[in-house]
């Protein structure tokens, strides 16, 4: 039952590119939202409610509900975002779209290495094509053979992986850092993370919604069904909270500075990854110290921040794909003034830009608000757990604020003020299909508010239950009353204090201006600029400044430019030196096929001779009692 879903979708991958072009999207969209229905339908009933009873899937389970969420709304999106693009894209956009789809959950439910890393290598080969869909472009280009790279590199990591596994005395400290390279690359550890503000940009907002709520999770999946059993709960919870609190706060310092808004939802998903992977730390670090309050309030707060961030993150790249759409640009210096003409998608944005700041009382809070009290509880334990639980604590303080920042940023810069641009002009409301999809992820994300106490519930019977029933019913009365109350409060302002319908028919008089001008208002760049020179020995910022002149100055200007930290300190000094040994070692291509054949020959017979000599050491297989070892892969493995 569980091949039906990836059948579903392999045969509507085919059927989009095979039938014409007019049939392509029908079969396309109507192929992965049937595929992502069955699987919903399938993986959950086949084994059980996933509310009532517990299954050796569970972890499957869990993860595939974003996938399928967010591919039945992707697919609906992109009804409305593909209109104007030409046939041949719209072919090989659904062709590839719902192969990424099949690819991910064959992801999720093959267990045997090899089967595992085929499917992983699919996942990335299918996604990497969708990031290369404007191939046309230099961006698209460079981005896709950084994604590229990125997967092969991961792929890399993880076939090592699966051999230490296989060793007769495995170095479990070793497969568990391999583990960490090889997944972390996909879900966007701080130093790993240089593909996500490239490939976001590039790939259309309906893939990159697909990528940064569902794709970037399975890193996650990765390490804890391949990796996190082979270490100690300690060490699994220390790394796992030095990693999060450096890619919360690297992540959002650089999305603050971030002038395209889809690069700036892009290291925001670095964030939340980090946020995620705080959770997961303090929750080993309880177990470690065999405190199940602790461990099951961090680890409810990592689920719970998982479902929110696939759904807010989601919902914020279909806006940003409206943007798009309706602008054609995503540089947010441009827009200004895009509420009066897309208001509701400027609302989606604004509304969702607040849940996944972690401000209630949407749900964004409540992932955040559990790791919170996991931290306060370990805060009073004492011993070394204190100490994670502070730096926990602060990091999350610090930078829940700065995603305030941000969002206020990416939010007024866009859609409030007077417009920049003619393109920001001239904009208008994209088509209602588009903001319908992107409307049932925020309504679905407050719904699942509710939730919340339930998922503290299904953590806590892992442990003593009697410790978790007054929390229950506690947080689900004390949540509920306050969205209840806000919810009133909200009616009640809109129905006491209506809006004024009066036409005024002119501006007021405003610091000696009649009208205000695009010029008098703060620029995204501008109104970050005190925290990005705050944090400049880290971020270290390019300024370009065009200083004003003359009694009557002209244009003046000041833009920051502020590059991938990860690029610039890690990953370019190793390309450098491997460009640096390619160039010495590059006389060797002579060009002539004699020395190419004898390179070939010499070889041949080295490989030879190791053979023979190696095989003088074996023993013979008649007299040797001895049994390889056998490893079996199961699906709780």
């Amino acid at each position: 039952m569980t091949a039906i879903p990836i059948l579903i979708l392999f045969s509507g991958s085919l059927a989009s590119l095979i039938f014409k072009p007019r049939y392509s999207a029908i079969f396309g969209c109507i192929s992965a939202c049937v595929g992502s229905v069955a699987a919903l339908v399938f993986y959950i009933i086949k084994d059980g409610s996933l509310i009532f009873s517990y299954t050796n899937n569970f972890l499957e389970i869990f993860f595939m509900i974003p996938i399928a969420l967010l591919g039945i709304v992707a697919a609906i999106n992109s009804i409305g975002y593909l209109k104007g693009h030409s046939a041949v894209h719209v072919k090989t956009y659904w062709f590839f779209f719902n192969l990424m789809l099949a690819s991910m959950f064959s992801v999720l439910v093959l267990n045997a290495p090899v089967h595992f890393l085929l499917a992983w290598e699919a996942m990335g080969i299918t996604s990497a094509a969708l990031v290369a869909f404007n191939f046309r472009t230099k961006e698209s280009t460079r981005a896709t053979w950084i994604y590229l790279i990125a997967c092969h590199a991961g792929a890399v990591f993880l076939i090592l992986m699966f051999i230490a596994r296989t060793a007769v005395a495995p170095n479990w400290t070793v497969i568990f850092i391999l583990a960490l390279l090889g997944f972390g690359l996909k879900c966007g550890f701080m130093g790993l993370h240089v593909w996500l503000p490239e490939a976001h940009p590039a790939a259309p907002s309906p893939v990159s919604a697909i990528m940064s709520g569902a794709m970037i999770n399975l890193g996650f999946f990765g390490i804890l069904k391949f990796g996190i059993n082979s270490v100690s709960p300690a060490a699994a919870g220390w790394t796992f909270l030095l990693l999060g609190i450096a890619g919360a706060l690297l992540g959002i310092m650089f999305a603050m500075t971030q002038s395209n808004i889809k690069r700036l939802l892009a290291f925001s998903s670095i964030e939340n990854m980090g946020i995620i992977a705080i959770g997961m730390g303090l929750g080993f670090l309880g177990l470690s110290r065999d405190l199940p309050l602790i461990a099951s309030f961090a680890f409810t707060g990592a689920v719970l921040h998982i479902i929110n961030h696939a759904l807010l993150k989601g919902c914020l790249f279909l806006c940003a794909g409206a943007v798009l759409k309706a602008t054609g640009s995503l540089d947010m210096d441009e827009m200004g003034g895009l509420m009066k003409r897309m208001p509701q998608t400027g609302t989606l944005f604004a509304l969702n830009g607040i849940g996944i700041s972690g401000i209630p009382p949407l749900n964004g809070f409540m992932g955040e608000f559990f790791i919170y009290m996991a931290a306060l509880m370990g805060l009073v334990s004492g011993g070394s757990i204190a100490l994670g639980s502070v730096g926990a604590a602060v990091s999350l303080a610090f930078a829940g604020g700065l995603a305030v920042a941000t969002f206020s940023k990416a939010a007024g810069a866009t859609f409030l003020g007077e417009p920049r641009s003619e393109i920001a002009a001239t904009a208008s409301e994209v088509s209602p299909i588009m903001v319908l999809s992107s409307a049932s992820l925020f309504v679905l994300s407050v719904c699942l508010s509710f939730i919340a106490p339930l998922v503290l519930y299904k953590v806590g019977a892992f442990f003593d239950m009697s410790l978790f029933s007054n929390a229950f019913f506690n947080i689900f009365i004390a949540y509920t009353s306050f969205l209840i109350i806000t919810v009133t409060v909200l009616l009640l302002r809109f129905q006491l204090l209506p809006r004024s319908k009066d036409n005024i028919p002119g501006m007021t008089w405003d610091c000696g201006y009649a009208k205000p001008a695009a010029r008098m208002a703060y620029t995204g760049t501008a109104f970050t600029q005190p925290l990005t020179n705050l944090f400049s020995p880290l971020l270290q910022p390019i300024r370009n400044l065009i200083k004003p002149a003359g009694l009557f100055p002209g244009p003046a200007s000041v833009q920051l430019e502020v590059s991938d930290g990860g690029v610039r300190f890690l990953w370019a000094p190793i390309f450098d030196r491997i460009s640096s040994f390619a160039r010495k070692i590059h006389p060797a291509q002579s060009g002539r096929l004699h020395a190419y054949i004898l390179a070939m020959v010499v070889a041949t017979i080295l490989m030879l001779a190791w053979g023979l000599l190696a095989g003088q050491d074996q023993p013979d297989p008649e007299n040797d009692n001895h049994q390889p070892p056998v490893i079996q892969y199961s699906n709780g493995d």
